[in-house]
């Protein structure tokens, strides 16, 4: 029995120990590489999960208008968000040539994150998608490995006087990330 009892201990300090980097960048490898592989089939299973269950897009969408009205500070009008299209030729988080234009928040606006200018870029269809709403510590993590210094760069650019590692859980808004989804 105690032998039992001990093994079962080795195999839950197994399972909580702490990951190292190089597990944690193994892993954003296999997501990168599973995503590039079933990304057709990740947009159908997203697109059919939204039509069965329309109820709850709509109070998605909802929610969303009334966070960005809440944090509005009058910058972000549809204008100003048209001449930044206008203005951008690459994505701001990979540099590809912007074939199609989407606004994203740096930080999500259902994390806490304001509907300014100031928060937003125009970025690539693949970027967005994959960014979604991350924290953007998170985001650097999963961004490839050529690009994080790029993502990284903009953010500091940006929010320079916050430091980066500000940006781990806990982060600001931690409390509405169960909201989003």
């Amino acid at each position: 029995m105690v032998g039992l009892l001990l093994q079962h201990y080795d195999w839950i300090l197994d399972q909580n120990r702490e990951i190292t980097d190089a597990e944690r960048e193994a892993w954003a490898a296999r997501q990168r590489e599973y995503y590039a592989q079933h990304r057709r089939q990740e947009i159908a299973r997203h697109l059919a999960w939204k039509a069965a269950h329309p109820e709850k897009v709509i109070t998605y969408d909802e929610t969303r208008r009334q966070r960005i009205q809440e944090t509005d500070d009058g910058t972000a009008t549809l204008v100003a968000i048209a001449r930044l299209k206008a203005k951008a030729t690459n994505c701001a988080y990979c540099g590809s040539r912007l074939l199609r234009k989407e606004t994203d928040h740096m930080t999500p606006v259902c994390l806490g994150g304001e509907h300014t200018l100031w928060n937003i870029v125009i970025v690539c269809p693949d970027c967005n998608l994959r960014k979604a709403k991350l924290p953007y510590a998170k985001w650097i993590e999963r961004a490839e490995p050529q690009h994080r210094g790029w993502v990284a760069t903009l953010w500091e650019e940006r929010y320079g006087h916050l430091a980066l590692e500000s940006l781990l859980l806990p982060y600001p808004g931690a409390r509405l990330a169960m909201q989003c989804m």
